[in-house]
């Protein structure tokens, strides 16, 4: 069985995506500058849902940080 990870196409075709879905913009604050792809359902326990565009939104470093507090900066 092939195993979907982060870096793989299908991840990335997601998340661009979502990204174009939403305008390559925070839906919480509007910000454009280090935006990411946040899942709506998480990824470890719902592996139906990674790459469906419904289960994803557009978040900058700030908003994404408020759901998952331990997120660092690269």
């Amino acid at each position: 069985i092939k195993r979907l990870v982060r870096k793989s196409k299908a991840y990335s075709l997601w998340r661009i995506n979502v990204f174009n879905r939403d305008g390559f913009k925070c839906v919480c604050c509007g910000k454009t500058n280090g935006i990411q792809a946040h899942h709506l359902k998480d990824w470890k326990t719902n592996s139906r849902d990674r790459i469906s565009i419904r289960n994803g939104e557009t978040l900058c470093f700030d908003c994404h940080k408020k759901i998952h507090p331990w997120l660092k900066t690269n």
